[in-house]
């Protein structure tokens, strides 16, 4: 006879393979309407077939078809309605955004390749920017550094981070093309969650954030000089600092330097 232990265990495990064959299940539904969209060219307000025709046309249950919409739903593919039914919505990669935070959590990642996709997606959109950037979002750059600054005089890592991304989207916004502000945006929530993280195992330094700053400062000037060979140096510099800064963090030196006429501070 078995084990009281033995047939918890029992019980355990068969939910768990009944789990895992539901997860299956409504990941190849939602497949399945991928595919019927695309081989129907619908389009923004077409319709969609209604879950009792999709569960007859894919063999499995309205609970399965429910679950595999509700998911569509969620990231903005389709909307339901009980006047109008399933249809197909307008895409927006601004709808995506907000699961990537989540996203990372569970995507096996590191530091590491985080820092390396940056570096590829920001070296690759310089021609963008310095052929598209206008006065105003020079300007734009310029008002978003005043936050970091201050975040940089108050010591302040988690606000001088949240500045910095938020410099990275006006410089993002150059490029005038909302595809690529929208893939920017989802790999600076990567980012922003993985400095985070980081940001309560090592916080920034003072002299890490100077250094930040001066460093943003030659990026406003070398694209409003589009000068694209010295943009594309000190993006490289900018994350090759960074990444070295996270992953192996200098000490605080005793003194720090003067930033926008502050005096020198001894922190021995």
């Amino acid at each position: 006879m078995a084990s009281a232990t033995e047939t918890v265990k029992g019980a355990v495990d068969t939910s768990h393979e009944e789990s895992k064959k539901k997860t299956a299940l409504y990941e190849t539904v939602i497949k399945e309407i991928y595919h019927y969209i695309s081989l129907h060219r619908l389009s923004p307000g077409d319709k969609l077939p209604s879950e009792t025709e999709l569960s007859a046309m894919l063999g499995v249950s309205r609970n399965t078809i429910r679950e595999a919409t509700r998911i569509l739903q969620s990231i903005g593919i389709v909307h339901s309605s009980q006047r109008t039914g399933m249809t197909i919505r307008e895409f927006s990669i601004s709808s995506l955004n907000r699961f990537f935070p989540h996203c990372v959590q569970i995507i096996n990642t590191t530091m590491q390749k985080i820092y390396e996709a940056r570096l590829w997606f920001e070296s690759s959109i310089i021609d963008e920017i310095i052929g598209n950037a206008t006065p105003q979002d020079i300007d734009n750059m310029r008002v978003a550094m005043k936050p970091m600054i201050a975040a940089c005089l108050e010591g302040d890592g988690a606000l001088f981070l949240s500045a910095d991304i938020d410099f990275h989207k006006e410089y993002f916004q150059c490029t005038h093309n909302d595809i690529i502000t929208g893939m920017g945006d989802i790999i600076l929530s990567y980012a922003q969650l993985a400095s985070a993280e980081q940001q309560l195992l090592t916080p920034s330094t003072i002299t890490s954030m100077i250094l930040t700053v001066e460093e943003h400062k030659k990026i406003i000037q070398f694209v409003e000089e589009k000068n694209k060979a010295d943009l594309l140096k000190i993006v490289h510099k900018v994350h090759t600092t960074t990444k070295a800064g996270v992953l192996d963090p200098p000490a605080e030196p005793a003194f720090t330097p003067v930033l926008a006429g502050r005096p020198q501070a001894h922190r021995g």
